[in-house]
């Protein structure tokens, strides 16, 4: 661990830019569908919503953190109303269960390590064609019992903490049924069952499986695209430096101590 901490100050508009470009290409994927609607069509647009989706659980935990900005009220909003509430995630919730791993990460009392232990899937080694068997399972409804069980993990703290994300999916959904537009909703709750799981499926795999501490790694373009948006690939600094906003956890990284995801999954693959 390392013996210095590094605090940088909360920025909203760093934090911002990001959520507002994850929004646009959701906008454009469901703009895409309306065009041309086709099958194909759908799928894609159901894989790329599935990975903004994450991103935005990733710019939400930020909020989690207190990183988007130091005025309390400021932060929770714009974390709940951009990231987490349209995922159906309440953010004390999601404060409490956060803030117990960081407590007590890589212990029996680690939340995140109970979760692994009630799902076999997350047992080593790690085998390409079972997690590839995982993936495929995740768009025929193996998924839905995974992100139950991150609801149960998260649930509201409080009655207020219920209220965001009940008002805003309700809504969301009487004016997609006015609208007759029951494509959208198909969209974004298909792709949280599915495509949003499966993303984060794959980001879990890099951060503490096989460890009791982090993972260093490093990742390609794509690998940041799609499953490790927003430098999640810095878990090892985030979990070093809990006061550095994501888009701040880069500039801390040693290099030379890293580890490629390829070779990652390469050494889980030997682990018994």
């Amino acid at each position: 661990m390392s013996s210095v901490k590094v605090v940088i100050k909360p920025k909203v508009w760093p934090w911002l830019w990001r959520a507002l470009l994850d929004w646009l290409v959701i906008l454009v994927s469901f703009y895409a569908f309306y065009r041309y609607p086709h099958p194909i069509v759908f799928i894609i647009s159901l894989l790329i919503i599935g990975t903004r989706q994450h991103a935005l659980s990733i710019l939400g935990h930020d909020g989690g953190h207190r990183l988007i900005s130091r005025n309390r009220f400021i932060n929770d909003a714009l974390a709940g109303v951009l990231g987490l509430w349209p995922l159906g995630t309440p953010l004390d919730g999601y404060r409490r269960f956060h803030f117990m791993h960081h407590r007590n990460v890589g212990t029996p009392d680690d939340p995140e390590l109970i979760h692994k232990k009630l799902i076999p899937q997350w047992k080593l080694p790690f085998r390409s064609l079972k997690v590839t068997s995982h993936l495929i399972m995740d768009f025929i409804g193996g998924a839905v019992p995974h992100v139950g069980l991150i609801i149960y993990l998260t649930q509201p703290v409080a009655f207020r903490d219920t209220l965001g994300p009940l008002i805003m999916n309700l809504s969301f959904i009487l004016v997609c049924i006015y609208f007759e537009t029951w494509w959208i909703l198909a969209l974004w709750y298909g792709a949280i069952f599915t495509s949003f799981w499966a993303v984060f499926r794959m980001r879990v795999w890099t951060e503490h499986v096989g460890t009791e501490a982090t993972h260093i790694i490093s990742a390609t373009w794509w690998q940041k695209l799609i499953f490790l948006p927003h430098n999640t690939w810095c878990h090892h600094e985030h979990h070093e430096n809990t006061a550095v906003p994501c888009w701040a956890l880069a500039s801390l990284r040693d290099p030379q101590k890293e580890m490629d995801v390829a070779s990652l999954f390469r050494k889980l693959s030997q682990k018994h």
